[in-house]
This record gives structure tokens, sequence and C-alpha cells, in this order.
């Protein structure tokens, strides 16, 4: 996989492993040694948080057996790299809904446009699921679509 030419002088973050990461228009791509190793689209990003003190990127996908992007940035405050990813995952979110179970579990559903104006809806657990929460998560996310009166 190449980059595609629009995407040539897109921003990026050099990082402590010797990669780069570099925010393109529609996707986030992993860049070694000048090959494209890994890539997602904007919208399969359900998540990624850069933490200021450690330099910690974490990138997690949709798709829960995605193995996720976590690197160290070199630079101090990549902040164009930073404002274009915060503004393209962002920008693929139509809605969310949070829901705290008695566990303490927190449930979030989220609704999100594909690159072909597809929506579709991921729901995340932060903690554990027990069998039964199951139609809560289903609650919460048909809560959400209707809300945004979608489907």
């Amino acid at each position: 996989m190449e980059l595609p030419s629009h995407d040539l002088r897109a921003p990026f973050a050099d990082t402590e492993e010797g990669d780069r990461l570099i925010a393109g228009r529609h996707a986030i791509f992993v860049e070694r040694d000048g090959k494209i190793v890994d890539a997602g689209m904007w919208y399969e990003v359900q998540y990624a948080h850069w933490n200021h003190e450690t330099r910690k990127l974490v990138v997690v996908w949709v798709e829960p057996d995605r193995p996720g992007i976590t690197r160290i940035t070199a630079d101090k405050e990549p902040k164009n790299f930073l404002k274009r990813m915060t503004y393209s995952v962002d920008r693929t979110i139509i809605g969310s809904r949070s829901v705290t179970l008695p566990s303490g579990t927190t449930l979030t559903a989220t609704a999100r446009r594909r690159a072909d104006g597809e929506i579709f809806t991921t729901v995340l657990a932060r903690g554990e699921v027990l069998q039964s929460d199951e139609n809560v998560a289903d609650a919460l996310e048909k809560q959400l679509l209707k809300e945004l009166n979608v489907r």
C-alpha cells in the first residue's frame, strides 16, 4: 500500500519507535522505512488519545479484535497532527450516549458515518459486561438511534 498522493503533505508525527504516523484526508497511516505498514479509515477509529506528559498516543479501533496503535511521539507537541486527527475522528461521530451499570462498567453507544454515508453503531464497554447486561447494551443502542432519528 502506498500513501495517496493527496496525503503526501499531510500532518504527521514521528515516533520514538521509528514510525511516522500520518493524519491523512480519509485515514490514519503508520509508515515505517518508507512503507505503509498499517492504516485505517477515520470512521474505523473508536477513539484516539494523546497524553501530553508521556507523549503516548493510543488509537483504538472500532473492531475489537484489531490491535490498536500505541506509540510515543518524538515531538513534545505534534500540534498539526493532533488537530487533524481529532477533527477527522470527531467528524465521523453523529452522536453517543453512555450508561453506567450497577457493576461500575460504563457502556457507550456511538453512531458514526462511514465515508460512503452509511451509518453504523458501536457499543464500547469499559469494564466487564455480564451476559445479563447485553439487553442494556441493546437498549442503549436503540435509544441512541431513536434520538438521532436514524433507522
